[in-house]
């Protein structure tokens, strides 16, 4: 790939996923101020906030297959369809069962986003920038998932204005991967079925179950703090402004260290860090 062309592609998945980490970001502490002042209890905010890494979790086992046949681009528009179509029904569908639906949802969603545009830019980023790439990257997610909560606050001017904000801008930013050209990802020897699927899962959790340690931490801290702080908050005085300024603070110092770590990995080899 010419190095035109990369730029430009790397710059439009970077603007896709700083949106989605914004739309992400906003989701959590939003639907958990919204449940905790209609009185919904916190065990039962928690165990809905669930449904968005349920989606995640389930829709992992086909995006391979779907990726393979679709290519790259299909797959960042389907997902990203699915988030903006699944934020636009929040505020029209205003149920405990249809809301963990559309979290669900968009937790496929985001995944089949994340997994096409992360599996895209390592396939052609050469290995010597693979770092630095990557960290990027993550840096724009970070951004975006960091003044997601910011949106948040809008809730006291209406609650229906965060959700549809949200879709909008998913839109705008899914339609310029209309701009770039379709790829496909390497051949794979083994066919595409849930056996092999799981074969391969498998395989990943052998060779590199210790570098997935330190992402579920993080995970449970990042569910953790995003769904119930903001309840937490609300229940000793602090106001939805207050909240969604702590919140960010999590996010910021993921993204202090991520770029120049990225950075010497490339120089130094990924072992070390």
């Amino acid at each position: 790939m010419k190095n035109s062309s990369f730029k430009k592609l790397f710059i439009i998945l970077s603007i896709i996923v700083a949106v989605s980490g914004f739309s992400q970001g906003m989701l959590l502490p939003l639907i958990s101020v919204i449940f905790e002042r209609n009185g919904i209890s916190s065990s039962l905010s928690g165990i809905h906030a669930t449904s968005l890494y349920i989606g995640v979790f389930l829709s992992s086992f086909f995006i391979e297959g779907l990726v393979r046949k679709s290519g790259f681009k299909y797959m960042i528009l389907i997902g990203g369809a699915i988030v903006a179509l699944s934020l636009l029904l929040f505020p029209t569908l205003k149920t405990l069962s249809i809301w963990f639906i559309l979290r669900l949802l968009i937790g496929v969603g985001d995944n089949m986003l994340h997994f096409s545009t992360q599996t895209w830019l390592t396939h052609i980023t050469p290995k010597d920038k693979l770092g630095r790439t990557i960290s990027v990257y993550g840096f724009s997610f970070s951004a975006g998932f960091m003044l997601g909560p910011l949106l948040a606050k809008l809730v006291d001017v209406s609650e229906i204005l965060p959700f549809i904000i949200s879709a909008i801008l998913s839109i705008i930013t899914i339609s310029l991967v209309l701009l770039i050209h379709n790829e496909f990802p390497s051949s794979n020897v083994r066919p595409i079925n849930m056996i092999n699927t799981l074969r391969n899962f498998g395989d990943v959790i052998k060779t590199s179950w210790i570098a997935f340690m330190f992402p579920l931490l993080y995970g449970l801290f990042e569910a953790g703090l995003h769904s119930n702080f903001p309840i937490f908050g609300l229940r000793n005085g602090l106001d939805v402004t207050s909240i969604t300024l702590i919140l960010p603070a999590f996010s910021l110092g993921a993204i202090l260290f991520q770029v120049p770590i990225g950075m010497f990995s490339d120089i130094h080899g990924r072992k070390k860090y």
